[in-house]
């Protein structure tokens, strides 16, 4: 089954004339602030969010835990607190199964149906959040890699540093060697000489 299976159901049910298992669903995805970090809200189970989430009503949950509304109001979430996937400011609360799940807005003015996105524009949005998620999953598995690859050439290059530098120090020793044979050739001539 896949990932967004659950998204599709619950959402194109939501948003097309719900029933309560639809919006029971709806009301496990979201956003909230825990430890003063933003998460995202995913079938009632947290995940760290990395990005910055434009929703299809026009708010915007940023990572540094403030909801931006269409209109540009700007409201900071509290710790605990969450925002449903229109960007209406909700509270979070443990489920009976051990999940998340989010409360009805307190006192918000319901949207006619007219305005409300589609399912696809909502699905779009948690998609490329989570998408982002996993490139980012995959960047981290390409720095392991890169740093891996990184670590064996640094390795290599000081194997060929130490290499390089006994091989220095035979040659220098060597001119040492050579060196005091000249001059002790030198020193035993003049020696003689002087005789």
């Amino acid at each position: 089954m896949s990932k967004f299976y659950f998204l599709l159901v619950g959402l194109s049910l939501s948003f097309g004339g719900a029933t309560s298992a639809a919006a029971q669903k709806l009301n496990n995805d979201g956003f909230q602030r825990r430890n003063g970090q933003m998460h995202i809200l995913r079938n009632g189970q947290v995940r760290p969010m990395l990005r910055d989430a434009h929703l299809p009503t026009g708010a915007v949950v940023g990572t540094d835990g403030f909801v931006v509304g269409p209109d540009g109001k700007r409201t900071e979430l509290q710790e605990g607190q969450g925002c449903d996937l229109k960007g209406n400011l909700v509270s979070v609360v443990a489920t009976a199964g051990g999940g998340l799940a989010l409360s009805p807005p307190v006192s918000t003015p319901r949207r006619p149906a007219s305005e409300a996105p589609a399912a696809e524009e909502v699905r779009a949005v948690l998609e490329d959040l989570l998408g982002r998620g996993r490139r980012e999953e995959d960047q981290d598995d390409e720095r392991e890699e890169y740093d891996e690859k990184y670590e064996e050439k640094a390795r290599e290059q000081r194997k060929k540093e130490e290499e390089w530098q006994r091989e220095e120090q035979k040659r220098r020793e060597e001119h040492e060697r050579e060196r005091e044979k000249k001059w002790k050739e030198k020193w035993k001539k003049g020696k003689k000489w002087d005789d």
